[in-house]
């Protein structure tokens, strides 16, 4: 047990690259000093411990047989949790491992069931829940309920996987979700369901059947949740079902409200200081010529609404959240907070998929469906001053590459979120844009990226693997990087961009021309920052052991003697 002084060790999880890995590398909390720094590796049957100074191998623990699928810390940080699963397709036994991070040992290890299909963890992370699929020809699916205090199981009942599921505030419930069939038939439709789970014993609390079928699931902080049923607009003349949102009583599931929104509600943004959600509803291409509208909806309905001109493509909020930008084909129209006005504000010559505002040069990007050229818009005079082409000219993408940026497929839904910058000690917000009327994803060639301080846009082209870099200060392109073609992101302070490209990563030092500073290939690239050691892990591919780099020599890079597999975490101590 710790003496008084000591104090639970920080840790920071490997994070996947996405496009947010543009910003900054997160700080870790400094404790008091320990006799050495660690980091720890993860490979098939092997957990590693390492001096983050020496890289000296300090102990290696063994595990079960099989391959690490998940893994996760306690409140405290001092205990980390392991899902090893292993065997063929239908029949992989699931094992749960947890260490005790203070002592280095293995604290327990538990036989779960078959086929781990989906994990969650409650908030403070002290309790996992693993959602089990049974064995072919066998087998009950199951959900599991363990303790990571003590490693073992505390409750299990008999269940399929449900369509989603989610905590209550307390954490003290756990609600199945089954979101029906939302056929474009009415007679496929059948509604949704929900059951409230006791969060210790798994023993059923309640059961609602909601009106409808339901698409997305949208939380807020009162206690509330928000289920979207989008209605129907394809099936006949005499039949075309209003989109609805449920609203319930996120801890006791009771009914709170049931609001018609309109055709085909595609979008939703939560205003926190309101505590409200605002959402874009528009007909889908069957009715072009209907009426759009903007709501603002609180607990029991909806306060206020704009009607729009026409069928937009999407909206977003304005980074300092005064007002809307609603994105047409050809045109952008501005709606203030209040929903009481909307006027025309940008030209565009293209369709636009996200418009990205610069918080100082009142410059507006508009990236686009079917081009990989950037619009640049004089926000003062609403028109399209100059267009920058991110990469070379070519046929659409056959499919998404997941890993190029922050973009994802559901429901029909095309999203594109970027992360967050820093102008003068004022944060803002790349904000998600939604599509909401299934355009499919090879349409959306590029995806953008201010740097922390927002003098860089980063212009990712997918179709090509070119990223593209705008001086957001002269607005002329500074550098074109090509082979991209699954990661990108900026290391040392945003001094050096690294872009992966299959099985090799190259870092360029950003201040200095993006001039070459290292390569290396043959690698199944994962980098792990060492926060305030200069360096990073390489994950150099499984049963190939682990790398370092030196940021003051990229263009080397050191084998970790005996260290196979992936970093997974780092401790900071000062």
């Amino acid at each position: 047990m710790r003496t008084e002084g000591q104090r639970a060790r920080k840790v920071t999880t490997l994070l996947p690259f996405v496009l947010a890995a543009l910003l900054a590398a997160t700080t870790v909390a400094q404790e008091e000093a320990y006799p050495e720094h660690r980091g720890y590796a993860l490979a098939s049957e092997k957990f590693s411990i390492i001096n983050e100074e020496t890289f000296e191998l300090l102990d290696t623990l063994p595990l079960p047989e099989g391959k690490p699928v998940f893994h996760w810390n306690n409140a405290a940080k001092d205990r980390l949790a392991l899902i090893v699963q292993d065997g063929l397709l239908g029949n992989l036994p699931v094992t749960l491992v947890v260490i005790d991070l203070e002592t280095d040992k293995i604290v327990n290890t538990v036989r779960l069931g078959y086929d781990a299909n989906r994990f969650a963890t409650s908030d403070d992370g002290n309790r996992g829940y693993i959602f089990l699929g049974g064995k072919v020809w066998r087998g009950t699916p199951s959900l599991v309920v363990v303790d990571l205090e003590t490693g073992t199981i505390v409750a299990k009942a008999d269940r399929g996987e449900p369509d989603d599921f989610l905590f209550n505030d307390s954490g003290d419930g756990l609600i199945l979700v089954e979101q029906g069939l939302n056929a474009l038939k009415p007679k496929y439709r059948r509604s949704a369901s929900l059951e409230l789970l006791d969060a210790e014993t798994l023993e059923s609390r309640k059961k609602v059947d909601l009106p409808g079928p339901i698409e997305q699931i949208y939380l807020d902080y009162p206690g509330r949740v928000y289920f979207l049923n989008r209605g129907v607009d394809h099936t006949s003349d005499k039949v075309r079902a209003q989109g609805e949102i449920y609203v319930l009583n996120r801890n006791t599931l009771d009914a709170i409200a049931t609001v018609e929104v309109g055709m085909a509600p595609g979008q939703m943004a939560w205003d926190a200081e309101r505590e409200m959600f605002y959402v874009l509803t528009s007909p889908w291409a069957t009715r072009k010529d209907a009426a759009a509208q903007l709501h603002l909806i609180g607990a029991d309905g909806i306060v206020a609404s704009v009607d729009l001109p026409r069928r937009p493509l999407a909206a977003q909020p304005s980074l300092d959240r005064k007002h809307f930008y609603v994105l047409y084909e050809d045109d952008v129209v501005r709606v203030d907070r209040d929903l009481t006005e909307a006027k025309q504000f940008l030209s565009l010559k293209k369709s636009p998929v996200q418009l990205f505002e610069h918080p100082e040069n009142n410059h507006f990007y508009a990236l686009h469906y079917d081009s990989p050229d950037v619009s640049i818009v004089d926000g003062a005079s609403g028109k399209t001053v100059d267009k920058i082409k991110s990469g070379r000219t070519g046929a659409r993408i056959g499919n998404v590459a997941l890993a190029a940026g922050a973009q994802a497929l559901a429901v029909g839904l095309v999203v594109a979120s970027g992360p967050s910058h820093t102008v003068n000690g004022t944060s803002y917000y790349n904000v998600p844009i939604v599509n909401p009327f299934g355009l499919g994803a090879e349409f959306q060639k590029t995806f953008a990226s201010f740097s922390e301080d927002a003098s860089v846009l980063y212009v990712y082209n997918a179709n090509t693997l070119d990223l593209t870099m705008i001086d957001t200060g002269s607005n002329k392109v500074i550098a074109k990087v090509g082979g991209g073609g699954n990661d990108f992101g900026t290391i040392v302070d945003g001094k050096i961009l690294y872009t992966v490209s299959g099985s090799s990563v190259t870092f360029y030092d950003i201040g200095n021309g993006f001039e070459v500073r290292g390569e290396h290939s043959g690698l199944e690239v994962e980098l792990l920052e060492i926060p305030g050691r200069n360096k990073a892990y390489i994950f150099r591919g499984w049963g190939k052991g682990l790398g370092m780099v030196d940021f003051d020599n990229l263009g080397e890079l050191v084998d970790i003697p005996k260290v196979p597999g992936r970093a997974i975490q780092i401790v900071d101590y000062e």
